[in-house]
């Protein structure tokens, strides 16, 4: 099964090398994952895998010591996230993607549109699969290059972002008292916070809070020609030029777009009271501790809204329970020269529930 494993998400393509550059190949011939190449044997392996026969596990376990755990059936109780399998709450401030050095999540590789994976906001689950490792994924990639020689192969799907630890789902089943309640500043140390506050009168912010009251503005005067600009700021490029748009009829991608920022939007909001700014992995190229050109401008919705302010970037998702509402203003590249701010609206999808108060 050790073999097996390597086998899961991965699909190439085989050019002559004659054609281009080798440095362009490997950019460009990347693979794209249009069904997963597993094995008879994993098949079988699979099927034969439940929660009837399934061992118990532990995400830490795993991450220690995965050779004693490569190509098996388990079973796991985690916090269910999107893409990946948290041991708790403050698993969730390690990256998303990542190598060996993640020792409280785990991946989950499968289909987008896998059936049993249906969309909902992170919740405790009990999760049965089967373990493998992007890293045996990428090492089978080379060996199969080196046999095979002017031939390249890329990986495509999770394991295109990761040479870390992954569970192949079979099937999930909600716990009771499944609900996993947002960090608050206070469960925290700070130098763990994903977004701080920035003062709103930076000369490099104000731009962005302006471009945000003029999209609320916009909103709460019913002018989707203004919200639109803001929004989508090439609209009037594609306008212009509609061969360019993404489908025929930008009328109503226009109307769609401004009705559902409408519907999320309160019915009351005062001045914006914060700023946040995600924290940035890299100082030295951001040239400072916040990523350029990418804010959260945010409004308090409750009296206590200061004290309770998010501190995962996936918790600014405007969930009607949420004491603040925010909206995104970050950077829209229109060329190599030239770009413009652009604004969002976090729809209430993905981040964990709000805590009582």
């Amino acid at each position: 099964m050790a073999g097996d494993s390597t086998a899961f998400g991965l699909t190439a393509i085989a050019v002559a090398q004659h054609i281009l550059p080798m440095r362009y190949l490997f950019t460009l011939l990347t693979a794209i994952l249009s069904t997963w190449a597993v094995p008879a044997a994993a098949q079988e392996d699979e099927e034969a895998c439940s929660f009837a026969n399934a061992v118990p596990a532990e995400i830490v376990q795993i991450n220690t010591d995965f050779d004693a755990w490569r190509g098996r059936c388990v079973r796991i109780r985690a916090i269910h996230d999107g893409w990946r399998l948290l041991d708790d709450r403050m698993a969730a401030l390690e990256h998303a993607f990542g190598g060996h050095d993640q020792l409280h999540t785990l991946g989950i590789n499968t289909h987008r549109d896998d059936p049993r994976r249906e969309p909902h906001r992170p919740r405790w689950e009990e999760v049965v699969g089967m373990l493998g490792s992007c890293a045996d994924v990428h090492a089978a990639v080379i060996q199969m290059m080196l046999d095979s020689p002017g031939t390249i192969l890329g990986v495509s799907g999770y394991c295109h972002y990761t040479i870390g630890t992954f569970l192949r789902p079979i099937a999930y089943r909600e716990t009771e008292h499944s609900a996993v309640f947002r960090l608050l500043p206070a469960d925290v140390p700070e130098a763990l916070w994903q977004v701080r506050r920035v003062p709103a009168e930076t000369p490099e912010v104000v731009p962005y809070v302006a471009a945000v009251k003029a999209a609320i503005e916009a909103l709460q005067n019913s002018d989707p020609d203004a919200f639109i600009r803001l929004s989508w700021p090439i609209y009037d490029d594609l306008v212009a030029n509609p061969q360019r748009a993404r489908s025929g009829d930008l009328q109503q991608e226009k109307d769609e777009a401004f009705a559902e920022a409408s519907r999320l939007l309160p019915a009351q909001l005062g001045d914006v009271r914060f700023v946040l700014g995600e924290v940035s992995d890299d100082p030295a190229a951001d040239g400072g501790r916040f990523q350029r050109g990418r804010y959260h401008i945010c409004y308090c919705t409750t009296p206590d809204c200061e004290t309770r302010l998010p501190v995962r970037t996936a918790d600014i998702d405007n969930d009607p329970s949420r004491p603040y509402f925010c909206v995104n203003a970050q950077d829209y590249v229109v060329s190599r020269q030239t770009s413009r701010i652009s604004i969002s609206i976090p729809e209430p999808d993905h981040g964990f529930a709000e805590p009582p108060q």
